[in-house]
């Protein structure tokens, strides 16, 4: 294992012991290796020891390989046997390249670093964004020759072990398919307030609905992928009510007609949760992914997209 001191690629002055750990998880991983993000990066703290280190590396390669890879090849195998993809768009999103690099920060106590800045501060060089219902995942960002940077960063709850399910397996996804969209954090904290109405219309929406619009494509993205399922009224991590989410389903089809959002539409029925192997859960996830493959490239902007953007991809 190669440990170099580096700052923080975001603050670029907070010194790390930092270890690039994709090779060594890609190993690990042998022929399912082409599913994990081309960026992996461990970020320690100088008070954590090499031990440490190699130890969060050994259990993230056993979990990787043996439980959560194999489960992502089953469910992306699935959508081709539904017919919702061909065998070369489930390849072409094997290959996607998010260019936000995933970070795992490693502190002491765990959490994150005290950051604060958000990319509508234009005062705000750099900073930490955090997720509000989960706070030690985080999007970083920096100001870099006019234009945003952003990387996923990742640690475990303060004086908590990991969480291997959700700071390894859902934040592995993020990285891979589900890239988190800065402005999608930036308005978070407005945006979970933000209800797609009935009748809601595109002209309409706030920039925090906006936000949040975004953010749904790329945690359903993610559950989809996983097979994850959640304590809410959907059983997705969003939308989280019923009405919601056909609500959303109904606005995504009306922007993006071509995606397939009609179809899921008609397979969410009122007041039930859906089942990670409900054909409604692949329905959605194929056409989020859809839209994920185009909004994928824009996770470092600062301002959220508007109804124009999304009805291009239809063009």
């Amino acid at each position: 294992m190669f440990i170099e001191v580096l700052p923080l690629p975001w603050e670029r002055r907070t010194p790390c012991r930092a270890a690039d750990i994709r090779p060594y998880l890609a190993n690990r991983c042998g022929d399912l290796a082409y599913l994990l993000p081309r960026s992996i990066t461990i970020a320690a703290s100088f008070d954590i020891t090499n031990t440490d280190i190699e130890g969060l590396m050994d259990n993230m390669g056993t979990f990787l390989a043996d439980s959560e890879l194999p489960k992502w090849r089953r469910r992306l195998e699935h959508f081709v046997q539904l017919h919702l993809f061909h065998d070369s768009d489930i390849e072409s999103i094997a290959d996607s390249d998010n260019p936000q690099p995933w970070i795992i920060r490693m502190l002491k106590d765990g959490g994150l670093d005290d950051m604060p800045g958000t990319p509508s501060d234009p005062n705000a060089q750099y900073g930490i964004v955090p997720c509000t219902t989960m706070p030690n995942h985080a999007v970083a960002f920096c100001h870099d020759a006019g234009r945003f940077k952003s990387w996923l960063v990742t640690s475990r709850k303060p004086r908590q072990g990991w969480n291997w399910d959700s700071d390894i397996g859902h934040e592995c996804a993020h990285a891979k398919v589900g890239g988190v969209p800065l402005f999608s954090q930036g308005v978070n904290a407005d945006a979970r307030l933000a209800f797609f109405q009935e009748g809601c219309r595109p002209e309409g929406l706030s920039s925090s609905e906006w936000g949040r619009f975004a953010y749904c494509f790329c945690e359903l993205t993610v559950v989809a992928a996983r097979g994850e399922r959640r304590a809410t009224g959907t059983g997705l991590p969003a939308p989280e009510t019923t009405r919601e989410l056909r609500n959303f389903l109904r606005l995504a089809h009306g922007l993006m007609p071509h995606f397939g959002f009609d179809d899921a539409l008609e397979e969410v029925r009122m007041d039930r949760t859906i089942d990670p192997d409900d054909p409604a859960m692949f329905l959605i996830g194929a056409a989020a992914l859809r839209v994920m493959r185009h909004l994928t490239p824009m996770v470092s902007r600062g301002e959220p997209l508007n109804a124009d953007w999304y009805r291009s991809l239809s063009r």
